[in-house]
């Protein structure tokens, strides 16, 4: 839960990193269980705050195929982005429901 959390702080900052990387490795992590768990109050609060910023990241992410691609695969569309965190210049994990 403190990742996602993290990531969703981070939204903003990601977005800008997002341009950096080439080719990138793409995990795509389900977290609809934790918006169902007693930590939900806290999630919702978080995503509310940052709803702006998710907004814009679903359209890079959308605007980079690599990242949209990787969502289709699981049969999800940028519409269940929730957030993202870029692990390293190779590698970011997205954060869907």
């Amino acid at each position: 839960m403190r990742d996602l959390v993290t990531a969703l702080e981070e939204t903003a900052a990601t977005v800008n990193k997002l341009g950096t990387l080439s080719a990138p490795d793409v995990q795509v992590h389900d977290v609809s269980k934790l918006l169902r768990s007693d930590d939900a109050p806290t999630l919702d609060a978080s995503l509310k705050e940052h709803q702006e910023d998710t907004k814009s990241l679903r359209q890079a992410i959308a605007a980079y195929p690599t990242l949209s691609q990787a969502l289709s695969r699981q049969g999800l569309s940028v519409e269940n982005v929730v957030a993202a965190r870029i692990n390293s210049p190779g590698s970011i994990t997205i954060f869907t429901r």
